[in-house]
């Protein structure tokens, strides 16, 4: 099976699905036999390859791929108690600068409708830049991708209603004027 074909069927199980993940066992469903053959290194390195040359990314845990929006990821993060996710919708009904979403919808570089649900996804009405800024909660963190300098400064005040940090995906810190350090 050739990477286009494979990353047809994917895209056809996230879309048929309303998901994205897709599970190692149902990716090989799409595999005919003599790719079967090939170990699961490969598979999984074919896979990659190809997604990363259209566009999305992904990353597999669990033997599982998902699909990931590309992005730089900062989190708020908080070390010493997990954020909870009733704690974080709290916050969102008492912040009239967020509206909850619970979902964000987009076409993927082929052109496939996606529907991305997410209980903790809102977007921040206070930047003054013409693009949505979503925050999203994920594994007792909240995460935005790319943020600017001014999303930065309200992750840091996010933060300190959670008693917690921000945090580049590479470790690095965020202070009160959204300076690394």
């Amino acid at each position: 099976m050739d990477y286009n074909s494979i990353v047809n069927e994917v895209f056809k199980h996230f879309k048929e699905n309303n998901t994205g993940v897709i599970s190692t066992k149902q990716l090989y469903k799409t595999i005919d036999e003599n790719d079967k053959k090939k170990s699961r290194k490969n598979i999984k390195q074919m896979v990659e390859d190809k997604f990363l040359s259209i566009g999305p990314s992904f990353y597999i845990r669990n033997d599982k791929y998902y699909r990931q929006q590309y992005g730089y990821k900062v989190y708020i993060n908080c070390l010493k108690k997990p954020i909870n996710l009733n704690d974080w919708l709290d916050y969102l009904k008492k912040n009239k600068e967020f509206s909850f979403l619970g979902f964000a919808e987009l076409n993927s570089p082929l052109g496939e409708y996606i529907k991305i649900e997410s209980k903790g996804l809102a977007e921040w009405s206070g930047n003054t830049e013409e693009r949505n800024i979503l925050f999203d909660y994920e594994d007792y963190k909240i995460i935005v991708r790319n943020p600017d300098s001014t999303t930065l400064k309200k992750m840091y005040k996010v933060s300190k209603e959670f008693d917690a940090k921000v945090q580049g995906e590479d470790g690095e810190f965020y202070d009160k004027d959204g300076f690394h350090y």
